[in-house]
């Protein structure tokens, strides 16, 4: 099975453009969708769950066009439902077993914490051995063990089915993606494996810990990617084809750093190219992005409560053959968050 996307675009009421030609290949398998908040991840995933419309193009899944079936697959959707007793009996124990909710399951879904929420999103996602399952910033508010454990699940069940994982924690992408897909404003930078487009990198990242005051003169000599304050020094990684001078060390490279270059090569571009683009909600698209710690969307809660302040459980069903189960950000403003 292969989800395949081509030339989706969509341009909100209010001018902006969240998503601008985006094609993409996705086979079976985990798949990161990494990008700063405003650049399109959350519009893309909403029009793959067919929760909004897109002005044009196609993702066909299987022999399924899903942005032109949507109205007969949601009916048949409707219809679909696990009705003999015992047949829904075992599939909810061997779901509740699957996503580590055995042990909790008379308890009340009020009293479960945010990483609980998430693993019985996933369950209620799994009912009915769905193809395709969407999950939008699942990670965000977790603790490192809940994290952990709900990447853990993810991966699992991407070794049957297509998951997207929609987030700007690189981290996330790093962890369990086999493939990924690195978008800015509505546009697809670059795809392909983590691990090739780090070795395209190998021995062309250069450390160095500065004086917080002199960043503004390397910044202007050198090609900076990222920087990080430590203990009241900053640590910069450069990018360079060969050692920039004998006090920088080489570093071993790793997908934050083709995060950053691959969005400092767009921003030059942009730079070049004239004033930015209208982009939604003046989000950032710094270093910071990388980061974790967004406010929730991901699986949710059921009855429309996610992790997060301000979100709701968004879900779409489609038949066994071309199944899509989609959790994803809402927004009352359709503008306010691409």
């Amino acid at each position: 099975m292969e989800l395949t996307i081509e030339n989706v675009s969509k341009t909100y009421s209010n001018g902006v453009r969240a998503l601008d030609g985006v094609s993409l290949s996705i086979p079976t398998g985990m798949f990161g969708l990494l990008g700063p908040n405003g650049s399109g991840k959350t519009t893309l995933m909403r029009t793959i769950a067919t929760l909004q419309d897109s002005d044009g193009g196609r993702a066909q899944l299987g022999d399924i066009d899903v942005l032109k079936d949507k109205e007969f697959l949601s009916h048949l959707a409707a219809l679909k439902g696990i009705t003999n007793t015992g047949e829904r009996k075992d599939v909810v124990e061997a779901l509740l077993h699957r996503t580590n909710l055995w042990n909790i399951r008379k308890q009340k879904l009020g009293s479960f914490s945010g990483g609980t929420k998430q693993r019985f999103g996933i369950a209620q996602a799994l009912l009915g051995n769905p193809q395709l399952i969407i999950v939008d910033e699942p990670t965000a508010g977790l603790d490192p063990e809940e994290r952990n454990r709900f990447l853990n699940l993810l991966s699992e069940i991407g070794e049957n089915v297509i998951v997207i994982l929609s987030t700007h924690i690189v981290d996330d992408v790093a962890q369990v993606c086999s493939r990924m897909a690195i978008i800015k404003e509505g546009r697809v930078l670059r795809t392909g494996e983590p691990e090739d487009a780090i070795a395209e990198i190998r021995g062309k990242v250069w450390r160095k810990v500065i004086d917080k005051s002199e960043l503004p003169a390397y910044e202007s000599e050198h090609d900076v990617i990222s920087t990080r304050l430590r203990s009241g020094r900053t640590l910069l990684h450069v990018f360079a084809d060969g050692r920039p001078d004998p006090s920088f060390d080489g570093a071993d490279p790793d997908l934050k750093d083709v995060y950053f270059i691959t969005l400092s090569r767009e921003n030059g571009a942009d730079a070049a190219s004239g004033p930015p683009r209208a982009r939604a909600g003046g989000e950032g698209t710094g270093p910071s992005d990388a980061g974790s710690g967004s406010s929730g969307g991901g699986a949710g809660s059921p009855g429309g409560s996610g992790n997060g302040g301000g979100t709701r459980e968004a879900s779409s069903v489609f038949p066994p053959n071309a199944h899509v189960s989609a959790s994803a950000r809402d927004t009352s403003d359709d503008g306010a968050r691409r």
